[in-house]
């Protein structure tokens, strides 16, 4: 496309893999802060379910922020305020990703769950992790500039990179799974409860009103509810996410 736009039309590409880097996660970071402000908008942040959500939105926000404020640092000479604000900007996005994280396993795990105390294990963990962000030379060692010489890119210890990304893949695995659960769990239910109400009723003068009322007239076979799987409907019904209060 570069060499089509200089050959054909006599001018460089206006549009650059760059420009996107530069200006996309600012849009991402605009969806997310509005998400987090309908939740504080419609009053949605009294429960656990809906305050691990909202800083989960706020979060995914600020880690966008972080990565428009990294590609937009100019690069400059070793030691110059450039490269101290590139190296800021990347582990303001390091703990941004952390968080967001970890309070998006929360809010997965509270959804099909409750809220128990040994979940904030998880947030002990990311405070481990945000200790070796935030730690000079254990997470981000420093900044260069890239070929180019137009964005800098961060340099990360290895060892400590590893631990950062089995944490983010544990928390997205885990909280994928629970959105599973939950759909799996509303899907069962609601096929369940669907079919119970969608059961004919028995108009036939022949069977007693208290026939009617348990199910049963002259075709009762055909009809009568069984009980175990009205239980069994109820018993998911009590597995969907109980809106549990902020203490």
């Amino acid at each position: 496309m570069y060499d089509f736009a200089r050959r054909n039309i006599g001018c460089e590409p206006t549009v650059e893999l760059l420009d996107i880097l530069r200006f996309v996660p600012i849009l991402s970071a605009g969806g997310w802060f509005l998400l987090a402000f309908l939740q504080v908008y419609r009053d949605r942040w009294h429960t656990w379910t809906e305050t691990f959500f909202l800083f989960a939105c706020f979060f995914a926000g600020l880690y966008a922020v972080g990565d428009w404020l990294f590609f937009n640092v100019p690069p400059g000479p070793p030691g110059s305020a450039s490269e101290a604000s590139a190296l800021l900007a990347a582990r303001f996005s390091m703990s941004s990703l952390v968080l967001t994280e970890t309070f998006f396993l929360l809010f997965t795990q509270v959804y099909v769950d409750r809220m128990r105390r040994w979940y904030w294990l998880a947030n002990a963990a990311s405070i481990g992790i945000l200790a070796m962000v935030w730690t000079p030379k254990v997470l981000v060692t420093g900044v260069r500039a890239g070929q180019t010489n137009q964005i800098y890119l961060p340099i990360f210890n290895e060892s400590a990179f590893g631990i950062v990304l089995i944490y983010v893949l544990i928390c997205s695995v885990v909280g994928v799974y629970n959105l599973i659960r939950l759909y799996r769990i509303v899907r069962t239910s609601s096929r369940l409860l669907a079919r119970r109400a969608a059961e004919p009723r028995d108009h036939d003068d022949s069977a007693g009103l208290g026939d009617q009322r348990n199910g049963v007239g002259h075709d009762g076979r055909r009809r009568r509810i069984d009980d175990d799987e009205v239980e069994a409907s109820l018993g998911l019904v009590d597995q969907l996410p109980q809106p549990s209060r902020l203490h």
